[in-house]
């Protein structure tokens, strides 16, 4: 039997850019999904940020052009914002991940030792610096929006925020303190337990200070989630006291929704949480259901 030469496969209609940020000494890794149509019209299209594109952006790029062949999503321009890979073994580069969205994707320090080990003999990354989540959003805000909207037709009035467990934390960060960056927010199974729970200080202090954000949420997580040795992070709980701390206040202007998702894990329910998130932010208002 012949064989032929290995080749490394690649996603059709994405591409990777490596943007240096000088202030941190520092790349970002970029992967942009287009739209089918992308080199064939001069439209601008829905803009859609994901943190930890290192993990998600293949996943989710997938998904995105199937729906939107299935006429279930608008096109929509995929944005995975990751880590550039500095060539160490595989375990190397998912430990070298885990601390910097450790630092970068949580709003404040947090002094609790017992998600380091999340159930794990050994810490899940030792070494963790933590707290330059507001930072690092406003890296986003002066690096990496401009480069994309220089680069790429993108609708700026237009644009959605997803994350994923501490990306979901910081998705809801930004909600609350800086709602006015982004239209539409997917927070899948967010870390909520992250510093004494501080994220429900932060929209307690949202909503005594500000008028509600004219902006949709998506916000899930698994319903397996509680259980076994990261029980104490309650996920679950969280979710459901989050849901009803937003009934509670009567955002008229914040269309949101939330899901349980039955038999899914942290890390089995991520594509889903994704494209249902994904689903709900761009269905029109007035066509969503209740249920």
């Amino acid at each position: 039997m012949a064989m032929t030469q290995d080749t490394p496969v690649s996603l059709p209609g994405t591409a990777a850019h490596v943007l240096r940020i000088p202030k941190r000494d520092e790349s970002v890794r970029l992967e942009i999904s287009m739209p089918e149509a992308y080199g064939h019209t001069e439209t601008r299209y829905p803009a859609v940020y994901l943190l930890d594109g290192h993990w998600y952006f293949s996943a989710l790029a997938s998904m995105v052009r199937l729906l939107e062949r299935a006429q279930e999503l608008p096109p929509l321009l995929v944005v995975g914002i990751g880590y550039e890979p500095l060539g160490g073994s595989p375990e190397e580069e998912y430990n070298r991940c885990l601390r910097l969205r450790c630092r970068d994707l949580t709003p404040t320090r947090g002094e609790d030792d017992w998600w380091r080990r999340a159930g794990a003999s050994e810490p899940i990354a030792p070494g963790i610096d933590t707290g330059h989540g507001r930072e690092y959003l406003q890296l986003i805000e002066d690096h990496v929006k401009p480069w994309v909207r220089e680069h790429y037709r993108v609708d700026v009035g237009d644009e959605t925020l997803a994350g994923h467990s501490l990306g979901g934390l910081c998705v809801l960060d930004v909600l609350f303190r800086s709602p006015g960056r982004y239209g539409r927010y997917l927070a899948s199974s967010p870390s909520l337990w992250w510093d004494h729970e501080v994220i429900f200080d932060i929209e307690r202090d949202y909503a005594g200070a500000h008028s509600a954000p004219k902006k949709d949420l998506f916000l899930c997580v698994g319903a397996l989630e509680e259980e076994g040795p990261v029980a104490v992070s309650r996920m679950v709980s969280n979710v459901e006291r989050l849901a009803q701390r937003l009934r509670t206040q009567h955002y008229p202007s914040l269309n949101w929704r939330t899901r349980i998702l039955d038999e899914e894990t942290h890390v089995t329910g991520v594509p889903r949480a994704l494209v249902q998130g994904l689903k709900f932010l761009f269905t029109p208002r007035a066509e969503r259901s209740d249920s």
